[in-house]
């Protein structure tokens, strides 16, 4: 165990004894966490309060203390923030939601050493993470994003029975650090085994368009499909795995996803399914996206809404909000 801040230890110890905890919540993905994703953790017993910031900065020109400071890292300005935070004050113990830590390690060293404890989103490549002055904890996946409850249920209440395309539903930005998922793409589109996969260059301006394009009209995008294709960056699990059960499909993914049996275990992967697939070739994606559409049709509207009620019920922010913070109540238990 590392030796912690002096702060840090102090609240834990408190919250060890039971104290209901004042929290922050910082994330400049705010479209993420509804106010029930809120109203759910206040209802939790050791959870006095929680404030939503978009950042850090904005916590600090609150001019408020609170006992923990949950920060979920995207890849912005988070060391900057974290220094000018501390310096302020602005919490005892900081927990570092850290989404990407299978990738840029550099940065995420970097965060981590201004952490307390810290909790990777992805259960492998945590090591380098571990500091002098803070504690990694188990990992904790990232949800469905791209749409609140609400709208998740109001949507698919309106549409989710629909008819959909055979066709293989894919809608992915390139990377070029990441050559290995682009190249099976590009080969999936070549061969023509489906026209529903579709390649952005990972630029703003078509970030821009994607995340402006209204959240309800991008579940109803995903609804008109009966399948897509789950590929990792990095073999991590993606959010759009649980895009997709929330939209109704059956997803296809890869065996190096990691995590995937740890979220979902198997015997609960054949119920839904979610069908996997071994090496990266066209052959065993096709043969997968086969066996997803001929278990769709096999399942119909049932299956549909068994997938969208597990997700719903299972994997969206609110319900890794809750795992975040008892994470957090777990390990004051052990941090004696």
């Amino acid at each position: 165990m590392s030796q912690l801040r002096i702060e840090a230890d102090g609240i834990l110890a408190e919250i060890r004894r039971g104290h209901a905890i004042k929290l922050l919540v910082c994330s400049d993905r705010s479209n993420h966490f509804e106010n029930g994703a809120l109203a759910e953790l206040i209802a939790h017993p050791q959870v006095r309060s929680v404030t939503f910031e978009k950042n850090l900065r904005s916590a600090i020109e609150r001019q408020e203390k609170f006992d923990v400071a949950l920060i979920l890292t995207h890849w912005v300005d988070e060391v900057a923030q974290l220094r000018a935070a501390r310096h302020h004050n602005v919490a005892d113990l900081y927990v570092l939601w850290i989404w990407d830590n299978h990738i840029a390690e550099d940065f995420h060293r970097q965060v981590a050493a201004l952490g307390d404890l810290i909790i990777p989103a992805h259960g492998f490549n945590v090591a380098y993470l571990k500091g002098a002055r803070n504690d990694v904890l188990p990992s904790v996946s990232i949800p469905s994003v791209q749409w609140d409850l609400p709208t998740a249920e109001s949507v698919f209440d309106a549409s989710g029975y629909d008819e959909r395309s055979d066709d293989l539903y894919g809608a992915y930005f390139t990377y070029k650090e990441f050559p290995e998922r682009e190249r099976l793409l590009r080969a999936c589109v070549t061969a023509r085994i489906s026209d529903g996969i579709f390649l952005r260059e990972a630029n703003e301006a078509n970030r821009d368009t994607f995340f402006h394009s209204g959240a309800a009209g991008r579940l109803k995008e995903w609804m008109a499909y009966k399948t897509s294709i789950c590929l990792p960056l990095r073999n991590d699990l993606s959010s759009r795995l649980f895009d997709a059960l929330v939209a109704g499909q059956i997803p296809i993914a890869p065996r190096r996803t990691v995590d995937l049996d740890q979220v979902i275990p198997p015997e609960v992967q054949e119920w839904l399914p979610i069908i996997r697939f071994d090496e990266y070739t066209v052959a065993n994606v096709q043969a997968a996206y086969r066996e997803a559409i001929r278990r769709f049709d096999q399942d119909g509207p049932a299956g549909v809404l068994r997938r969208h009620r597990y997700a719903v019920e299972n994997h969206m922010a609110r319900h890794r909000m809750m795992e975040v913070v008892q994470t957090v109540i777990d390990y004051s238990g052990t941090a004696a």
